[in-house]
């Protein structure tokens, strides 16, 4: 009995044992994983200021070296090694990665012989040749630290390689690829090492170990805020990166496309497999650089304050469309611009104008000005009177474009008609009216409604309407009736004629060469309104006395009378 507990008790022990191993004293199995944890724009600043980073300090050896001769390795001084350490950890950490990459002396002494026979061959290259006179055990180490390394050349320190050699690697022998970025960039990567030789350094960058397995979806660089210290460029072009996480399908060039706008810029471009200008750029990488599955695209340079966003199309998960849509804020880690504005060139209608803002610092940016509308300003030409339109021409202030527009004629503004001739039951009169505008006269016929002077109690809608000879038969006034219609049997005096007003017993009296308004007699006349009406006038209306008539045809019968004499005497 004994004996069994004391087995129970010893597995337990045993699988207690397995279990702290397999998830270092954490119970919780989920640690085994991680996404991106991506800092704010603050705290990027304090961990800089933490880091202390020198991009300026001179690389000092503890152990000199030598190529000539008896072959040295040398050595250069740990603060130079931790210095390019900080400034990998620094970029993984603003772009959400762990930032806890570590140094090994294994991983430092093959990055050490790698830039020793760089420096001894005169070249870069991952694949060097043996140095003559170099022993085989020294090159075999600088050759296998080549193969395994970012390797450079030219840079005064570790850490300027590090951030302006290898994470931008955006010229044009890098760009197509990335490599460098994405080596310090993997998640994966664990430990490090660093070498430098005179102007050759080496980071040994194949310690891809960690244990925790990256679960996010993708690895952007630019992250999503960027420092601008960071973001420089020897070529004016800074290239995008995304690698995707292990869940996407291995992206395809034909599929994938890019949309990328800048909001300082106010511009935006479309990236295709066909843009394969350095300066407009699209192309993806499935290689294994620290990751696979990258997409690597470019559109030029940005500047401090911008808002960059990007969308990434034509990727897939499981055959599933998943697309990346991100922004990228790019800031000062040591200064806050302050710009101030100054329009470099004015709009017009026909041209966009630029605003130009600079910083005290000297930083500045361009934005370009929409079109002005046009503003057009009107002018009179020429006045529109009642028979002949007017003109007015509208001219634009800022660009002097004008066009005209014809103003319709006003037309007649006429006045009431007034009786000059009063009509009588023989003859028409004539009613005249004046434009008040242009002082136009003109004349029409005034007829009577009833020539015998009699007016209809029918009002004059109805006496349009004719009765047939039945009906009119059945409605002859009565002697009584037709008393109350007839004309007065008054006698008009001399120079006066009297009519009868709508049925009224009262007589109007009217001088013949009075002028009265028709609207006092308009149930009594009509006008009728004719075209070039002209009035029929006698000899003696029209004011040739006919004593000159008489005189003139007398003349013209003498002459020809003469004219046949002088005919015939000639015969």
């Amino acid at each position: 009995m004994k004996r069994r507990f004391f087995m129970c008790l010893l597995s337990a022990v045993f699988v207690l044992a397995f279990f702290f191993s397999i998830t270092n004293g954490d119970v919780s199995y989920a640690a085994q994983t991680f996404t991106l944890n991506y800092p704010t724009q603050e705290q990027i600043k304090q961990r800089y200021k933490q880091l202390n980073i020198d991009f300026d300090k001179s690389t000092s050896y503890t152990e000199n070296y030598s190529i000539t001769g008896t072959y040295a390795i040398g050595n250069i001084s740990q603060s130079d090694r931790q210095n390019a350490l900080n400034a990998v950890n620094f970029c993984r950490y603003i772009a959400g990665l762990p930032d806890d990459v570590v140094m090994t002396d294994e991983y430092n002494a093959l990055a050490q012989a790698a830039s020793l026979v760089l420096l001894a061959n005169g070249k870069l290259t991952h694949d060097p040749q043996q140095p003559a006179g170099m022993p085989e055990s020294l090159y075999k180490t600088g050759a296998d630290g080549a193969g395994g390394s970012n390797i450079a050349k030219g840079y005064t320190n570790l850490a300027r390689s590090v951030i302006f050699g290898y994470i931008e690697d955006s010229d044009k022998d890098n760009i197509s690829l990335l490599g460098h970025r994405r080596w310090l960039l993997s998640p994966a990567l664990k430990t490090i090492g660093f070498g430098m030789t005179g102007a050759y350094s080496a980071a040994y960058v194949k310690g891809t170990k960690r244990s925790e397995t990256f679960a996010g979806d993708y690895v952007a660089w630019p992250p999503k805020n960027m420092p601008i210290e960071l973001y420089k460029s020897h070529s004016d072009n800074y290239a995008f990166s995304v690698v995707l996480g292990d869940d996407y399908d291995e992206p395809d060039i034909s599929n994938v496309t890019v949309d990328i706008s800048s909001k300082k810029q106010n511009k935006s471009r479309h990236l295709t497999k066909d843009s394969t200008d350095i300066s407009e750029f699209l192309t993806v990488n499935n290689l294994n650089y620290g990751g696979r599955k990258c997409i690597i695209f470019n559109v030029g340079m940005f500047s401090q304050n911008d808002t960059v966003t990007v969308k990434i199309n034509g990727i897939y998960k499981n055959g599933v469309s998943k697309p990346i849509s991100y922004t990228v804020d790019f800031f000062s880690i040591y200064h806050d611009h302050s710009y101030t504005s100054k329009i470099t060139k004015e709009p017009t209608c026909n041209t966009e104008g630029e605003i130009t803002y600079t910083c005290e610092c000297g930083d500045s940016y361009t934005k370009s000005i929409a079109k002005k509308e046009h503003s057009y300003n009107e002018r009179k030409v020429k006045d529109e009177s009642c028979t002949e339109s007017g003109l007015i021409t509208y001219t634009c202030k800022y660009c002097n474009d004008s066009y005209s527009k014809q103003v319709p004629a006003l037309g007649h503004k006429f006045g009431a008609y007034e009786i000059i001739k009063w009509p009588t039951a023989e003859s028409d009169g004539i009613a005249e009216r004046i434009c008040a505008r242009c002082g136009l006269k003109e004349q029409h016929r005034a007829v009577l409604k009833n020539p015998s002077g009699i007016t209809s109690s029918i009002d004059s809608e109805a006496s349009d309407i004719k009765p047939s000879d039945s009906e009119a038969s059945d409605i002859e006034p009565s002697d009584s009736e037709a008393s109350d219609v007839e004309t007065s049997n008054s006698e008009p005096t001399d120079g006066e004629t009297s009519y009868v007003i709508e049925n009224s017993s009262d007589e109007v009296s009217i001088e013949d060469d009075e002028t009265v308004a028709v609207e006092d007699f308009e149930d009594t006349l009509y006008i009728v309104e004719e075209p070039d009406f002209q009035e029929e006038k006698s000899p003696t209306e029209s004011g040739v006395p006919s004593l000159v008539i008489i005189i003139v045809c007398i003349f013209s019968t003498a002459v020809l009378f003469v004219i046949f004499l002088l005919g015939k005497n000639k015969q």
